[in-house]
């Protein structure tokens, strides 16, 4: 996994600390030989530019002080709007006054990222912007050039996915992170930016929880409350009170392995024990089914599904019979070491289909939830016609990137959680790899379809 480091530096051919996802030191690099051009969109500072005719300048980042040193030409030096390109590619574009930047300007930089804000004296002072070329942005408060303040991180749909403080380029103090999922982690942050200490607060979608001690970015010992007020009173309570209280817990950080799929299989988790049980499926010959036991909205998450982490290769080796509870979780680009480590980490490239690939399995011997109760998704049947569910990937504190159960209708209690498996893969063959019952249901359904 790539190691994460925990403070920026200069960026390339700029003078000014900009954030970065994975939380690496960028590498500084002079810049000379770079032009200045006027901007055309202002016609009173294009003229001043066009006057003093600047036509190079040359410069590099200062190692101690780690922002940009301009060294213009004695006579002529830019003052109004100009765009001023280096030789690493980078270009700003904004006001100068009298050879330095003072006022708005932007740097867009040779990966298409930009970074926007007031500038004071070469420096980035003030409210600015980071956007990262997939869209994803940072905009937060800065002090003489570097990150200092309050910090506010969207994703490339304007959603909200950090709020907290930066100081000098690393977050810190107090925290929220937002995950796509619904789920959310609030706590302190420690000198790496990962939430460290004895009251962080992880908040399923629901509103309900888990409280208690964060070390390096994972649960050690948390537990269980209903929602926030009640967090405060679970937080307040020792372990002794909070047994005596009957309280779900407690909850570490216990991701399963190829060998293991948890340290404690029976644990149920406590969202997924709120809205659904096992119960025998109303589909004939299925055996047991997910059933929904309170009323869940559009858009909620019904169930959990962990298991033993499988390569592909390991899955496509053996049959179907052993198979039956298996499901991909993206490409198969890591490493055996590599999916071991995955964890819930700051800073780390969240998106589970990129972080691990591979599949989750929930082996036979588990399928009773007698041996097994820790996630419930696998005991989800499959429909054609009527899935009232689907599924996507969740990051879980106790399990790490796994998948979910998500409705995507109105789901009645009582209802029976079902989803279409849609098994898609076509061998070279031009046959479906998929169980044979999967096969001969797929076959009849297109036979009805033909006599329609």
């Amino acid at each position: 996994m790539t190691e994460q480091v925990a403070e920026v530096r200069s960026p390339q051919g700029a003078g000014e600390q900009r954030p970065n996802k994975r939380m690496r030191t960028l590498s500084k690099e002079n810049v000379s030989g770079a032009s200045a051009e006027p901007d055309e969109g202002n016609a009173t500072e294009t003229r001043r530019s066009c006057e003093i005719q600047v036509e190079k300048v040359e410069g590099s980042l200062d190692s101690e002080l780690n922002f940009l040193v301009l060294v213009w030409p004695e006579e002529g030096r830019p003052h109004g709007v100009c765009k001023v390109k280096y030789v690493s590619g980078t270009t700003y574009k904004g006001e100068f006054r009298n050879g330095t930047r003072n006022g708005h300007g932007t740097f867009t930089y040779e990966d298409g990222s930009t970074l926007s804000g007031p500038y004071v004296n070469d420096r980035l002072h003030g409210l600015a912007t980071y956007t990262y070329p997939d869209g994803t942005r940072v905009v937060g408060e800065y002090l003489d050039g570097v990150s200092n303040g309050k910090s506010f991180e969207y994703d490339d749909r304007n959603r909200i996915t950090f709020r907290g403080t930066w100081n000098e380029g690393v977050r810190c103090g107090r925290g929220i992170e937002y995950f796509d999922d619904g789920g959310r982690l609030e706590g302190t942050l420690d000198l790496s930016g990962r939430m460290n200490g004895d009251s962080v607060r992880y908040f399923y979608p629901d509103g309900s929880g888990l409280v208690g001690i964060w070390k390096e970015g994972r649960m050690q010992k948390s537990w269980y409350f209903k929602d926030e007020d009640d967090a405060t009173g679970v937080e307040a309570m020792n372990d002794e009170e909070r047994v005596s209280h009957g309280l779900l817990g407690p909850y570490r950080y216990d991701p399963p392995t190829q060998d293991r799929i948890s340290s404690d299989p029976l644990l149920p988790d406590p969202y997924e024990s709120r809205a659904v049980a096992v119960r025998p499926s109303h589909i004939v010959d299925a055996g047991e089914g997910l059933f929904a036991k309170r009323d869940l909205m559009y858009g909620e998450v019904a169930a959990f599904y962990s298991g033993v982490r499988l390569t592909l290769a390991e899955v496509e080796a053996r049959g179907w019979d052993q198979n039956a509870n298996a499901i991909s979780m993206g490409s198969d680009n890591e490493s055996d070491d590599e999916q071991d480590e995955i964890g819930f980490d700051q800073g780390e490239d969240l998106e589970p289909d990129q972080s691990w690939g591979g599949v989750i399995d929930v082996p036979y011997i588990y399928s009773r939830t007698s041996h097994y109760a820790a996630t419930l998704g696998h005991k989800a049947n499959h429909s054609f016609t009527q899935p009232n569910c689907k599924y996507e990937w969740y990051i879980h504190p106790r399990f790490g990137n796994i998948r979910c159960i998500r409705t995507i209708t109105y789901v009645r209690a009582g209802e029976e959680i079902l989803v279409n498996y849609d098994y898609n893969e076509i061998l070279e063959n031009g046959e479906l790899q998929a169980p044979e019952w999967y096969k001969d249901g797929l076959k009849a359904l297109k036979s009805e379809e033909t006599q329609i």
